[in-house]
């Protein structure tokens, strides 16, 4: 069977009537229960509930290392974009800001507090550990956060100060989420919760240009007028 076979099987299947009735029950409010499900038919009765509702959809594994695969699974069921939820592995404040996992956690945090489309129609994977731990509040996110864009006048001794409070550490050059680097008037920050670093170029006290560069080039990707 191709490929492109396996996927209209798949997409016949979900379109199912027992699928249809069980995302009825849930817009009614109501509780549901599958039973006989397991490994990948998980990803797969979920995909079928998702087809038939009309927003998010949090996907609870009971174990952490099933988190990526049962993603991967919505993904090939749904085309749509998977976004996932890892417990961390630390709670130690000084290690947090440069965790893998914690700027994954953060960057879905603040995918949730935002009105846009993504937000209100995602599919999310996490286990149980991963909602047992703490999160910070959506008013602590906001006032620890902060937005920069080209043309703003800022006072660079005084973001420093911010950043090093905020557990982020200086370096000749960045290579890690969490760093950052002044080089005359050049700052390049790596926040946790981004894929890619930022260059910020001053003229004085004015943001001049905010650049995403490649950290094994130092090559500029794109231009971007605001960062957060």
């Amino acid at each position: 069977m191709s490929i492109t076979s396996l996927t209209e099987r798949i997409s016949e299947l979900i379109e199912r009537n027992e699928f249809c009735r069980l995302g009825e029950a849930l817009e009614n409010g109501e509780n549901v229960s599958v039973d006989g499900v397991f490994g990948g038919g998980c990803a797969f009765v979920a995909a079928g509930i998702k087809r038939h509702i009309s927003r998010s959809l949090l996907v609870v594994r009971a174990l952490p290392e099933t988190i990526d695969s049962t993603a991967d699974d919505l993904l090939l069921f749904t085309g749509q974009q998977v976004l996932t939820f890892p417990p961390l592995e630390t709670l130690n404040i000084n290690e947090l800001v440069g965790d893998d996992l914690f700027g994954q956690r953060t960057r879905l945090l603040k995918t949730l507090d935002t009105d846009s489309a993504q937000s209100a129609n995602a599919i999310i994977v996490t286990s149980i550990s991963a909602l047992m731990q703490p999160v910070p509040s959506r008013e602590l996110l906001r006032e620890r956060s902060r937005t920069l864009q080209t043309g703003d006048t800022l006072d660079l001794e005084l973001f420093v100060a911010w950043l090093v409070e905020g557990g982020y550490h200086p370096m000749p050059a960045i290579d890690l989420p969490g760093e950052f680097a002044r080089r005359g008037h050049l700052l390049d920050i790596f926040a946790p919760d981004w894929e890619q670093p930022i260059r910020i170029e001053f003229f004085g006290d004015e943001i001049e240009s905010i650049r995403t560069f490649d950290l094994a080039t130092q090559r500029s990707l794109e231009t971007v007028k605001s960062v957060t």
